[in-house]
């Protein structure tokens, strides 16, 4: 099962995007800018993803490289790409690689949410 969080959106930013007024990647990314509840839910799910893959888990660049929204469904999806360094302290060995995840997202306007879903985690499948 993957990891999901819910944000509140100003209801403001979400009627200029119906409009064509603003974008699905401009308001992504003012949700996920550094220091933002986004960004802190979206490192604590991401946490939760890797956490399975041992060691202490840091990420660092966090980037939206694409993203689309069906503005009928008010479904769409954001690609990020992330650099994840992992601390063994026992073994006093660090780890650093980059990676990739598609998140899907449904927008709730009467409520001023955004749900996300990310990637199922192979590893986590008997939790379903």
């Amino acid at each position: 099962m993957g990891e999901s969080f819910i944000l509140n959106v100003v209801k403001e930013p979400l009627q200029s995007l119906m409009e064509g007024k603003n974008t699905i990647s401009n308001l992504l990314n003012a949700l996920f800018m550094n220091g933002t509840e986004g960004a802190s839910k979206l490192v604590t799910a991401l946490i939760g993803y890797h956490w399975f893959e041992g060691g202490a888990p840091d990420y660092k660049n966090l980037q939206i490289t694409d993203c689309q929204i069906d503005t009928l469904t008010l479904r769409g999806f954001m690609h990020i790409t992330y650099l994840l360094e992992r601390t063994f302290g026992c073994a006093d060995i660090q780890t650093t690689q980059t990676e990739n995840q598609k998140w899907h997202f449904t927008i709730d306007t009467a409520s001023a949410v955004i749900i996300f879903e990310g990637p199922n985690d192979p590893n986590r499948q008997d939790e379903i």
